[in-house]
């Protein structure tokens, strides 16, 4: 068990070195960045907090910046920082939503604002119980693990899902309660990565291995690019997902009115893919 401290609100310090890594966002902005301190290292969100990972020990220490909620400080712990030590530490951990579909699961993966958690809500709606969403843990057997913790959508897709009147939040997002949630694991039945050009037309490609493992590579935490061992380890775990579980690649139309089609494709997809 991760231990986890959060420490007093601290303004963020300045580094004499650049960082050695970051993560960037497809519009070119920095998400967090990456410094190694001693045995160390510090993921840092600009304005928001920085979080001192001790692999070896197993252990995070959060330093908030002032004014930066507790809710928001735990939502970057699960949400990043722990998915990234989890992942080296041997573990396997996805950035994306996940449904229970019969007896299996179907993940969505993909950069930020392509539909991943619009779909896991469309899914639910339509009777499919979402299992999980920004983070997917995955263990033994590919079980895909719940945390049915509410869904997270910007507004206009929280409205179509039925939410009240939008509030206010400080993201840009409201969780939408009241969908059907999965409270048991489920095994991994398929991957779908989802392309970003929001005119694209209804496509569902099955991807080869070697093409596959591409395709999912950048969709998982990295906490330590350096660390040669521990990336050798993500890469091999990584492998054997993409041999092992039917991944496709998912290019859809982003009209909400497009919607149970689209439902209608992934779910088909799913039952082809399933022995």
């Amino acid at each position: 068990m991760t231990r986890i401290e959060i420490a007093a609100e601290r303004a963020q310090e300045t580094f004499d070195q650049p960082p050695f890594d970051c993560w960037i966002s497809p519009g070119g902005a920095c998400l967090a960045e990456f410094h190694r301190c001693e045995d160390k290292v510090l993921m840092r969100f600009e304005g928001e907090a920085d979080f001192l990972v001790a692999p070896a020990a197993d252990q995070v220490t959060a330093i908030p910046c002032a004014g930066i909620a507790d809710g928001h400080i735990r939502k970057l712990l699960s949400n990043s920082v722990l998915p990234a030590l989890g992942n080296h530490r041997g573990h396997l951990f996805l950035h994306g939503s996940a449904n229970a579909i019969g007896d299996g699961a179907v993940c969505f993966l993909g950069v930020s604002r392509s539909g991943k958690t619009t779909l896991a809500g469309a899914l639910a709606k339509a009777g499919n119980p979402y299992l999980t969403e920004d983070a997917i843990e995955l263990r033994e057997g590919h079980m895909v693990q719940p945390r049915p913790d509410g869904l997270r959508l910007f507004h206009d897709s929280a409205a179509f899902m039925g939410a009240p009147k939008p509030q206010d939040a400080e993201d840009g997002k409201i969780t939408l309660d009241g969908l059907p949630a999965a409270t048991a694991a489920k095994p991994l039945s398929a991957i779908f990565v989802l392309g970003s050009d929001p005119d694209a037309a209804l496509d569902i490609s099955r991807q080869g291995a070697g093409e596959a493992l591409a395709a999912i590579l950048p969709h998982a935490f990295v906490l330590d690019v350096e660390d040669r061992s521990a990336m050798r380890g993500h890469f091999e775990r990584m492998a054997d997902l993409a041999a092992r579980v039917p991944i496709h690649t998912l290019n859809y139309p982003r009209d909400y009115t497009a919607l149970p089609e689209v439902i209608a494709a992934i779910i088909g997809a799913t039952r082809r893919s399933t022995p």
